[in-house]
Order: C-alpha cells, then structure tokens, then sequence
C-alpha cells in the first residue's frame, strides 16, 4: 500500500505461505540461512590477513608448525587438516564460513 513491509505483514505472508506450503518455509529458511550468515567482504579480509601473517615462509599454505605458533594445541590444524597435511586459503575460508554458519556469535563477536 505505502510502498514499505511493516513487520505484521511480513509475518502474515510468511504465515499463509506456511499453511499452503510448509516445504516452501523450510527451503527458504535454509537458504536465507546460507545466504545471510555468509561472510562479508570485510571479514574474509580479515581472515585472509589472519593467514597471511599466520603464513611466515609466504608459499600459500598453512603447515602445522606455522599453525602451531598460533594455536599450541594443535586442535585448529587437526579440525582443518587435509590428507596432505596443508592448508590452503580456500579450506581455510570455508573453515571459519563454517563457523560463521554455525554459530554466528562465536566467531564474530
């Protein structure tokens, strides 16, 4: 009518699409999930520099003793180890994406 969606009216389409089409909710809930929770430009910046000066020797790749000197534990290496016992900044993305979608609060706050 104005132009705007007040908040009773986006819970009143959501609602009657609901009670026509539950499936259609829950696909779209998974994808507004996917979609809203992926980072920002801004955060990969930030975790892309966080492997860059993790990354001392500069060849692209995480090892386990440059990844130890952040993390003695070891656990980090050990939840983004590969089976060539590298990670790269790709995996390394997609290890805090996964983060980030699981528990958005945790990893940016």
């Amino acid at each position: 009518k104005d132009g705007k969606v007040s908040e009773e009216e986006y819970l009143e389409f959501f609602q009657s699409l609901k009670a026509k089409n539950p499936k259609a909710i829950e696909e779209y809930l998974k994808y507004a999930q996917k979609t809203l929770l992926k980072m920002t430009i801004g955060e990969r910046e930030g975790v892309l520099d966080l492997f860059s000066k993790i990354d001392t020797d500069g060849n692209g790749v995480l090892d386990k003793e440059e990844l130890y000197r952040f993390d003695e534990s070891g656990k980090l290496f050990e939840k983004m180890d590969t089976f060539y016992g590298k990670i790269d900044k790709g995996m390394y993305l997609k290890f805090f994406e996964g983060l980030k979608l699981r528990n958005p609060k945790a990893v940016w706050n």
